[in-house]
């Protein structure tokens, strides 16, 4: 197998299984008994994504101060610490956020960014508003 071969596999609860036949051949192609390292990322759910921007629009049309959804979403990366510190050469600090792109993040880590979210967001963006209330006003609304 050349280096960077992508194939695509599925947990059968003990082992990873080849999902397609071009992942059964690189597998196939490999010598029996040699290992393999393997960086193993959970696709992202694009159903939760657009929920999640459905909950960003929503905070957006109500919030007094955050107006759009890339300024919900810039608060929130904030609030839950989602940045990394720079230094300059003059010895200021810089900060830039994490993206959160399909590249970057994958589903099992944006479960996680989701559920930090959530708890800033009934917590602090929209105090008093409970998980389950924002999530019976996005059903109807959706």
């Amino acid at each position: 197998m050349a280096a960077g071969q992508k194939l695509i596999v599925a947990s059968n609860g003990y082992s990873l299984q080849p999902r397609d036949a071009h992942s059964e051949d690189l597998i196939r192609g490999m010598s029996r008994g040699v290992d393999a390292l393997c960086h193993v990322n959970q696709p992202r759910n694009l159903k939760q994504l657009r929920f999640m921007y459905a909950v960003f629009k929503k905070i957006a049309d109500n919030h007094p101060e955050l107006h759009t959804v890339e300024a919900v979403k810039r608060e929130l990366k904030i609030r839950c610490r989602m940045f990394d510190p720079i230094s300059s050469t003059d010895g200021r600090a810089f900060y830039t956020l994490r993206s959160m792109s399909f590249e970057m993040m994958d589903q099992t880590e944006f479960a996680w960014v989701w559920q930090q979210f959530r708890q800033c967001i009934v917590h602090e963006l929209m105090p008093g508003l409970t998980s389950e209330a924002l999530s019976q006003e996005l059903l109807e609304m959706l």
